[in-house]
């Protein structure tokens, strides 16, 4: 797999066209999955510190934060690595301040396929991961509020520690050192790059809040998440997994920004479901029991009005408004937004909103089917030679090739191309040999088809 992305989400896609076919359609399909499991990590970290009914609340508006689901719909790297992140924060919950050794190598494991997913996964596994260990070293330096030493407590954490890096280096580094070369060149050349357009100093300190609130979250969920970080901080929620909460969503910010150059709202992904969780938890604060039912209906009510304003109708007015900030700087300039979103009906989270769905007719597979159609009313030989041609876009040399093909013996299936694995009469196996060397300047769009050999006198010949 080419570098520089890491294989996991090119593996999901391979699994997706293994059970659904080869369509973009199949490929985009991994976000469902991967949309299920990051609610259940959403549900299950809940329960670690809050009771069923507050869970169930925190997971339903963490899954309606706005890039939650609309990023679940596009075939990215940063998807996975969301779900690898709760998931490892759960482990890290479960691992007893990093000295439950069963927990600690869940969490390894989760770390060494976040690197194969994103090599960022890091920058939101990097505190907690160190909020635990510093909890569990405490804890094992300390007893009955008196200062004692822990020894099987210290061997166990530093095992453990041990044990994340072993792990995390056996799953990673095969493909990372397979690639260690193209690395060095490509990492070089990316930080040589001059890029004069990009901010310094505070106005780059505005890219995630502002980020985060106009294309993530929007900023009445932005606001109670920082209600419910302030009152998490209260003794009530004192626990492993509150404090791990804010490290995770609040903190990310901070790390983040000092450590990434380039700042696109789809790397924030990960920390998206930290901060519904807050937001959540701040509604469920309220102490009048009639206040708080009413206040959870209305944020529930705001977050699916969202919901159908980006996914199936726009409100039109309504469903575009904001506050205006009177910023003018990089991160207002490069987006739709010139204040801070309170709803609007579309997301831009980086380069793949760039690039919309195709809704024109596709030639190419009305090519396809008009000659499928033609091959499943012809009489099947039991071999064809036939020559075929290879060819790409741009500057690449047509491939001349001659090679030996047989017909399935499994019948076609007569569903449309567009939608389900595209069929084939023919399957090549034999060796095709190449001849050199016809060049082209630009081919696009291009079915070449070529007719049976002339030896073949079962079948008649198509242009």
């Amino acid at each position: 797999i080419e570098f520089p992305y890491p294989p996991l989400l090119h593996i999901l896609g391979a699994f997706a066209i293994a059970a659904c076919g080869d369509s973009t359609d199949a490929i985009a399909s991994t976000g469902a999955p991967l949309l299920a499991a990051l609610i259940l990590g959403i549900y299950l970290f809940c329960r670690t510190f809050l009771a069923r009914a507050p869970a169930l609340f925190a997971t339903a508006v963490a899954s309606l934060c706005p890039i939650v689901y609309a990023a679940s719909r596009y075939y990215m790297t940063d998807y996975p690595t969301a779900v690898i992140v709760v998931w490892g924060c759960y482990a890290l919950v479960k691992s007893d301040r990093y000295r439950n050794t069963g927990w600690v190598f869940a969490f390894s494991i989760l770390n060494g396929l976040g690197f194969l997913a994103k090599q960022s996964t890091c920058l939101f596994f990097l505190l907690p991961c160190a909020l635990l260990i510093a909890l569990g070293l405490a804890a094992s330096l300390r007893r009955n509020g008196r200062f004692q030493v822990d020894r099987a407590g210290l061997r166990a954490l530093a095992l453990n520690v041990l044990l994340t890096g072993v792990v995390t280096i056996g799953i990673a580094a095969p493909w990372y050192f397979h690639t260690i070369m193209a690395q060095e060149a490509h990492w070089t050349e990316y930080m040589a790059r001059e890029r004069p357009w990009l901010p310094e100093g505070w106005e780059h300190w505005t890219g995630w809040p502002l980020y985060m609130v106009n294309q993530c979250i929007f900023l009445p969920t932005a606001l109670l998440a920082l209600a419910g970080a302030a009152h998490t901080l209260r003794r009530r929620y004192r626990q492993d997994a509150a404090w791990l909460l804010l490290v995770w969503g609040i903190a990310s910010y901070p790390l983040g920004t000092e450590l990434l150059r380039v700042i696109l709202p789809r790397y924030m992904i990960p920390a998206v479901p930290a901060l519904g969780v807050l937001a959540a938890l701040a509604v469920w604060a309220i102490p009048w029991r009639q206040l708080r039912i009413a206040a959870m209906g209305a944020f529930a009510a705001l977050l699916l009005v969202q919901f159908i304003n980006l996914t199936f109708v726009s409100l039109g007015p309504a469903g575009a408004v904001e506050i205006p900030l009177g910023l003018d700087n990089y991160y207002v300039r490069t987006m739709p937004n010139k204040g801070l979103a309170v709803i609007q009906d579309r997301i831009v989270a980086g380069a793949y909103s760039f690039y919309p769905a195709f809704r024109g007719p596709n030639w190419v597979d009305r090519a396809f089917d008009e000659i499928r159609a033609a091959e499943l009313s012809r009489v099947q030989a039991t071999r064809v030679e036939a020559g075929y041609v290879v060819c790409g876009i741009g500057k690449l040399a047509l491939e001349l090739r001659q090679a030996e093909f047989r017909p399935r013996e499994s019948p076609l299936d007569a569903a449309s191309p567009s939608r389900h694995r595209r069929p084939s009469p023919f399957v090549h196996v034999g060796k095709a040999t190449q001849a050199p060397g016809i060049q082209v300047e630009l081919l696009k769009d291009c079915l070449l088809y070529t007719s049976p050999s002339p030896r073949d006198r079962t079948r008649s010949r198509m242009p």
